[in-house]
């Protein structure tokens, strides 16, 4: 996913369109695959989802931040489709934790939690640079 930001592993920039979109296409199958037990935990009632999930998720933080980063520069919808899956599969993800404190007792729960949290920290220079864009700057001034 490294080619999403246009700069190959010797560093140098090599801007490819090609290689680009194939990154984007990547990046989303795996948050499909991360949000699909998420997802469904949050439709179907159940109480927790698995830790794997959230766990995988997190490990998508780089991509993702490089994608909020190329966010500035583009307005298509390749760009905003796995920004707001990463957006949606945190709500949902955060509800069932917050939801399941509520109810009986889950010894999975406290794990959990730990690893929603590390989740975010993980998320928060993505999170940190959707926060700077031209278009939210121009929303807030409005």
């Amino acid at each position: 996913l490294r080619c999403a930001s246009g700069h190959s592993s010797s560093g140098k920039n090599q801007s490819n369109p090609s290689g680009t979109r194939v990154a984007f296409c990547v990046l989303v199958k795996l948050l499909e695959a991360c949000a699909q037990p998420i997802m469904e935990v949050g439709t179907e009632g159940k109480q927790l989802f698995p830790e794997s999930a959230l766990h995988a998720f997190s490990a998508l933080a780089r991509p993702l931040h490089t994608v909020a980063l190329h966010y500035h520069s583009s307005n298509s919808a390749e760009v905003d489709r796995p920004l707001s899956m990463a957006l949606e599969i945190m709500c949902i993800a955060g509800r069932c934790i917050i939801q399941a404190f509520g109810q009986s007792h889950n010894p999975n729960l406290l794990p959990l939690s730990r690893i929603y949290s590390l989740a975010t920290a993980s998320l928060s220079p993505a999170f940190s640079s959707l926060g700077t864009t031209k278009q939210h700057e121009a929303g807030v001034v409005q």
